[in-house]
């Protein structure tokens, strides 16, 4: 059995309309981190990225 978790959120910059998303997760023993300037929801924006880089470890 392979161990895995993730956590994902947002990071409001002042004078920024939209804030930054960001995730982290690992799988195994590997783990990524990811940030989407002006992403909005991290689960949107950076989670796709991680988890395509999580998937081809």
């Amino acid at each position: 059995m392979r161990a895995y978790g993730a956590k994902t959120g947002s990071a409001e910059v002042d004078g920024q309309a939209t804030p930054n998303g960001w995730f982290t997760a690992y799988r195994g023993g590997v783990a990524a981190a990811g940030l989407v300037l002006q992403g909005g929801h991290g689960g949107d924006s950076a989670g796709p990225i991680v988890a395509a880089v999580l998937k081809a470890s």
